[in-house]
């Protein structure tokens, strides 16, 4: 008689799990071997993987508390503009309390909620000489600009201006600025 035949279905089943299990560690014995074993010179697939592991762990740590993400680059940027600004002092027709006030009022118009378009505009036309609105743009400086929930960016005042304003509004500080050859 056939010994397959013979077997119950429990007696087949039980040695259908016995061999599925020395097959199970023929393969594991297989994988640690290779695991184990050396690819290239000394070098094991165990080292390789724990080099790599290292290097991502590396990897994470520069990137979350070493790299300047874009909004500093950003900012760094527009400091380096504001910085870059030079004043003829012999041009400036205001003292340097009205050019503070200005920058003040600027800010305020534009800050914490909602925009002034109206105090802009006077504050802007009040300006009459290049040097007025270049001493005025250096001392705004490049305040953080945004809230929690869009983001945070640093500034200089014609960022904040084409941020806060649209329309015929943007149009004429545009032209403030064109018409004393200050790029907007």
């Amino acid at each position: 008689m056939n010994p397959i035949v013979a077997m119950s279905g429990a007696d087949l089943a039980g040695r259908g799990v016995e061999l599925a299990g020395q097959g199970a560690k023929a393969a594991g014995k297989a994988a640690g071997s290779l695991f184990n074993e050396p690819i290239v010179g000394r070098f094991t697939l165990k080292k390789l993987t724990v080099w790599m592991v290292a290097a991502f762990v590396l990897y994470l740590v520069w990137y979350f508390f070493f790299r300047k993400s874009a909004a500093e680059k950003a900012a760094d940027k527009a400091a380096e503009t504001v910085n870059g600004i030079t004043i003829n002092s012999s041009n400036i027709s205001l003292s340097t309390n009205d050019i503070n006030l200005i920058s003040q009022q600027l800010y305020n118009a534009m800050e914490p909620w909602g925009t002034d378009e109206e105090a802009i505009v006077s504050t802007l036309d009040r300006l009459s000489t290049k040097d007025d609105l270049l001493a005025v743009m250096k001392r705004f400086g490049t305040p953080q600009y945004g809230s929690w929930i869009e983001g945070y960016r640093f500034l200089d005042l014609t960022g904040w201006l084409k941020a806060e304003l649209g329309g015929s509004v943007l149009t004429h500080v545009r032209n403030v600025f064109l018409n004393f050859g200050i790029p907007f």
